[in-house]
């Protein structure tokens, strides 16, 4: 397989994922008290909030991706 057929399909990939998903989630722990041996901790979750037209464009340069690794062979 040539490498830009294989970049253009995760491009399409990562542009559907990201048209689907809305956001990539993560969780945070830190300490909110630390006082000798004893340590309460808070867990937080947190957003990364991806636009569409970061999958659309995704989707559009992998399909060119795609589509110039066709016209080669």
């Amino acid at each position: 397989m040539r490498p830009t057929l294989i970049v253009g399909v995760l491009l399409i990939l990562l542009g559907i994922f990201a048209l689907v998903s809305r956001a990539i989630e993560y969780k945070t722990e830190h300490d909110v008290i630390k006082l000798g041996d004893v340590r309460v901790t808070a867990k937080e979750t947190k957003q990364i909030p991806l636009s569409p037209i970061l999958g659309v464009a995704g989707i559009a340069a992998g399909a060119v991706l795609v589509a110039s690794s066709r016209k080669r062979t």
